[in-house]
């Protein structure tokens, strides 16, 4: 629901959750640290304020972050697309370069549903202000290539309407005070730049030793279990396969979720654990703005405001129902 947000579809107090309060509803303790560091032997966490936290099992979801490795990023001008969070000022900022600016710059660098849903939000979110708004995403490769043709080329036509210019067969190399500098293309002057060119694990597990993938993210078995500390198990964007890979996009951590519970409560009781099966075919459903949206599914597409009403009653009832079990617990 974050790309909503850009384009004026929700509010924050839409699309958030408080955590502690649902949790500490069933009992469960909450503790608002980082993880700084793991330690296997001991079955220790270490917390951002130095104090430690024992487990017998644990189970890590963390996320991912956006890499810069590479980039010279010397400007205030820049945000990146993770954490999700970071949707909330972007949209304050935009606004802000609205009233500024009769015709701001907003370079998206990237070329995943990230830039597509950020890059087609912003402009809504200048037509919601009246305002005019100059997008260009600069992608290293096609746009959105996994999509089926038919479903890629509607995209970019829709992008075309909305006034934003794809610059991909390019790289975002540098952006300093008064330029952003582009491999393979023209340098761009922009007022805002936003990078969502990828993701990776954090450095979380790599610095505290534990077997990794070569991206950084936690090593997994089948069962979404480290095969070398079995106490250990993990899901969504911080853990990396053994064998095959995991698209990093959410529908695949929702699905891992049960799958781990499962097999947490497996351990505990000392039974076999269940395999994490990911379908070849999963639904995907991309925020266009002005309430459209593209829904995916293996290669079955259809886009328009139908799209966008069935995404919108996925996602708001998935935030509800969280929503019902805490004030059922109270």
């Amino acid at each position: 629901m974050a790309p909503g947000v850009l384009g004026g579809e929700y509010q924050g107090t839409d699309i958030t959750i408080d955590i502690e309060a649902v949790v500490s509803g069933y009992g469960i303790r909450f503790i608002p640290q980082k993880v700084t560091h793991i330690d296997p032997i001991r079955r220790v966490l270490t917390l951002g304020d130095r104090t430690e936290v024992s487990y017998d099992i644990v189970s890590f979801n963390i996320g991912s972050i956006i890499p810069v490795d590479g980039l010279s990023l010397d400007s205030s001008r820049v945000l990146l697309a993770k954490p999700i969070l970071n949707f909330l000022p972007m949209r304050s900022r935009v606004e802000a370069l609205l009233g500024e600016h009769p015709a701001a710059r907003v370079v998206v660098a990237g070329g995943g549903p990230a830039s597509l849903e950020i890059a087609s939000n912003l402009c809504r979110l200048a037509e919601l202000n009246r305002r005019t708004l100059d997008v260009t995403i600069v992608s290293s490769g096609p746009l959105m290539p996994s999509l089926p043709r038919g479903a890629r080329r509607s995209v970019l036509r829709n992008l075309k309407e909305s006034g934003v210019r794809v610059m991909d067969q390019c790289r975002l190399h540098a952006v300093d005070d008064r330029r952003v500098r582009i491999q393979g293309g023209p340098d761009l002057e922009a007022d805002l730049v936003v990078l969502a060119v990828g993701v990776r694990p954090q450095s979380l597990f790599n610095d505290s030793g534990l077997p990794t993938g070569v991206d950084g993210g936690l090593l997994v078995n089948r069962c979404l279990q480290s095969s070398v500390y079995p106490e250990i198990f993990g899901g969504g964007d911080c853990v990396t396969p053994e064998v095959g890979r995991f698209p990093r996009i959410g529908v695949v951590a929702c699905r891992q979720n049960p799958v781990i519970t499962r097999n947490i409560m497996a351990a505990l009781e000392n039974r076999s654990l269940s395999k994490f099966r990911l379908r070849r075919t999963y639904l995907q459903i991309f925020n266009l703005g002005r309430k459209r949206a593209l829904m995916v599914m293996g290669r079955i597409w259809f886009s328009g405001r139908m799209a966008f009403r069935i995404k919108d009653a996925i996602d708001t009832r998935f935030i509800h129902r969280l929503r019902r079990s805490l004030s059922s617990v109270r």
